[in-house]
């Protein structure tokens, strides 16, 4: 929702009206965007926080950074996609499990 609200406010100050097909790219960098920093500097977005969920990255030979990046975009391809993922056992998306990723209870 808040990506959705971010991407709304830039279409109501952008100067110049943005074109239909380019409203789903504004989604996805914003999208994009919020992801990589709050996963990357906070370690879960804040709807993971406040649910006190973390993620548990279980490939260790890629980049912390690049993992983030890659787990971002899956869970956007996937998501617009495929929102079945939601329904998914324990919240495992498809995302996660391609980037060797696991949601668990955050116990600290």
């Amino acid at each position: 929702m808040l990506t959705g609200l971010i991407a709304l406010v830039i279409h109501i100050f952008s100067p110049k009206p943005i074109p239909a097909d380019l409203s789903a790219w504004v989604l996805f960098v914003v999208f994009m965007t919020y992801t990589i920093l709050f996963e990357y500097f906070q370690h879960a977005t804040p709807g993971k926080h406040f649910m006190k969920l973390k993620i548990l990255y279980t490939y260790d030979k890629r980049s912390y950074l690049l993992t983030v990046m890659y787990r971002g975009f899956l869970k956007a391809v996937f998501f617009m996609k495929f929102s079945w993922m939601l329904l998914a056992p324990s919240r495992q998306g498809l995302h996660n499990h391609v980037a060797k990723c696991s949601i668990v209870e955050d116990l600290e």
